[in-house]
């Protein structure tokens, strides 16, 4: 059993999403203690742009840290109770700001913003770039990335380029903002799996790439502009800001919200596989140490890597070692959806149709089917495995006998064939490579489970529809916060609260949260998901180059 003192160590968990900021206190078999949450602007300038306010994204990380450990007091806790700090991020959202002054030089360029489309399409038309930037970073050249949004401000901000010319623009995602004004400037860093989000990064060499970077407008090379790269799991520097009641606690773990999620998924060994079901939809599994090339349109990414630190804390006497030992990286695959329940909201905010997210479970359920409407959410473009940034989003099938509840089923069948369809794609290319990854793998052991997490996944039908769709157990995690839990479990190892992952399975399936999970199995015959998918193949097939016509 558990001592009191066990409880007591806490951790905490800086979640910097696309909408909020939360800070997440855990104690060490994964419990949650206090949770402070705060959300931020969502600036629209123009049509296909979207910026974030970096002086209030920070104004509010500072506030739910503080409001956090002021619930602790509550409870019987203390804030020096909090042993070290977790930051995970939304990615690919890049900041550039001065070093001088410390301030944003303009918004942050958030990670759906299209602005460098045209930027883009005329990369593309060159066949040997496209293949050298798959080859370097295991990505699609696409406005998704930070790098064409770094080149396009660069040319069209005097500030920012100003900056660069005196050597004092500093830039990164959200991750290095956040630790360059929580250690009061004293770190710019990242970690591998934020930077492997850029298009600047080989994966490879694990370095900032001469070669990408002049491509991408900086023609200095990567520094002293972009950040130090390091494990996801080591010290990032400690906190220092007289404001912060975490002020002198070192930051261990810093990590992208996806990896961070597939890590709190405790999805540990090659082929596990995680699904975040939120504003977008992202797939990660695990391949391991093998940086697997994708034949289907999926994205070869770093998951992450760890460091057995161990900075003195009151555990030492746990610890195992003081010498920095950096591991292998960890790689996976992932499959991107754009508009996940960002389609829910739209039903709620622009048609409105519905008053809250949750009653789309009854809605749809309702009516038994969806009555021949189908909906391809591509209100973006088209994601993994498809990348048509051409494509629109479609409604087909409409009779006069379609129903608001018809238009909500389908809304979140369509979510789940995007899904399936990025399922499909890389269970394809892990059959393909199993044998490489870490051993033959027979397929019948593979994808055992798909484990879920995210706001879209407190529905039942979801879950259920993406079992039958994809013909794939579903597991939902009694969990929820699987993102914010993964960058507090590699703080926990990094600074010696937890030995390894064997360690931290140990504590957190035998003692902890880890234990309980629903589980929802395929409903459907194999002749009723056949025609389900070619009606979806159809419908697919008339989003596709929608924006160029």
């Amino acid at each position: 059993m558990e001592t009191d003192k066990t409880k007591r160590t806490l951790i905490a968990s800086i979640d910097q999403g696309t909408t909020s900021s939360r800070c997440i206190i855990f104690n060490k078999i994964g419990e949650i203690i206090t949770c402070s949450q705060l959300e931020h602007k969502q600036l629209t300038p123009r049509p296909g742009y979207t910026e974030h306010d970096g002086r209030e994204i920070m104004g509010a990380v500072l506030n739910c840290i503080n409001r956090a450990c002021e619930q602790l007091k509550d409870l019987g806790y203390d804030s020096s109770q909090v042993k070290t700090v977790g930051v995970t991020n939304q990615r690919e959202t890049i900041v550039f700001w001065d070093s001088v002054s410390g301030h944003p030089l303009c918004n942050a360029i958030v990670w759906h913003d299209t602005r460098t489309q045209s930027m883009i399409d005329k990369i593309s038309k060159d066949e040997k770039i496209v293949s050298m930037i798959k080859d370097k970073t295991g990505l699609k050249v696409s406005a998704y990335f930070s790098a064409s949004k770094i080149k396009w401000t660069l040319e069209n901000n005097e500030q920012v380029k100003k900056a660069y010319d005196r050597k004092t623009l500093r830039m990164g995602t959200i991750d290095s903002w956040i630790i360059f004004n929580l250690t009061n400037g004293k770190v710019h860093a990242t970690d591998v799996s934020n930077a492997s989000r850029t298009s600047l990064f080989n994966i490879h060499s694990l370095e900032w790439d001469e070669e990408l970077c002049h491509l991408f407008g900086l023609t200095n090379g990567p520094f002293p502009y972009l950040p130090k790269v390091m494990p996801s799991a080591s010290n990032f520097g400690m906190i220092d800001d007289p404001t912060c009641y975490l002020s002198g606690v070192n930051i261990c773990s810093c990590i992208g919200d996806q990896q961070s999620a597939l890590f709190g998924h405790l999805c540990f060994n090659p082929t596990d596989t995680k699904v975040t079901l939120g504003t977008g939809c992202f797939m990660l599994v695990n391949t391991g140490h093998m940086a697997v090339s994708s034949a289907s349109g999926v994205l070869t990414t770093i998951g992450w890597q760890i460091d057995y630190y161990n900075p003195c804390t009151s555990e030492s006497e746990e610890s195992t070692t003081s010498v920095s030992k950096p591991q292998p990286v960890v790689y996976a695959l992932e499959g991107s959806v754009a508009i996940g329940g960002a389609a829910v909201n739209w039903l709620r905010d622009k048609l409105r149709i519905i008053t809250n997210p949750d009653e789309t479970e009854s809605i749809a359920r309702a009516v038994t089917d969806c009555g021949g409407v189908v909906f391809v959410p591509a209100f973006t473009g088209l994601f993994t495995p498809h990348w048509d940034s051409t494509a629109r989003g479609v409604i087909v099938g409409l009779t006069s006998y379609t129903s608001r509840d018809h238009i909500v089923r389908a809304t979140l069948e369509g979510v789940c064939h995007c899904v399936r369809d990025v399922y499909t794609a890389v269970k394809a290319d892990v059959l393909t490579e199993r044998e490489s990854m870490g051993g033959a793998v027979k397929e019948e052991d593979m994808f055992q489970f798909m484990s879920v997490d995210g706001g879209m996944t407190r529905n039942g039908f979801v879950c259920e529809t993406l079992a039958s769709f994809s013909d794939s157990r579903v597991a939902r995690p009694k969990m929820v916060e699987c993102t914010a839990l993964g960058a507090a479990l590699l703080a926990g190892i990094a600074a010696g609260i937890y030995k390894d992952e064997s360690d931290v399975k140990d504590w957190l399936y035998s003692k902890g949260v880890c234990g309980e999970r629903a589980v929802f199995d395929p409903i459907m015959t194999d002749e009723e998901r056949k025609v389900e998918e070619e009606r979806w193949i159809d419908a697919l097939e008339r989003s596709k180059g929608l924006a160029g016509k």
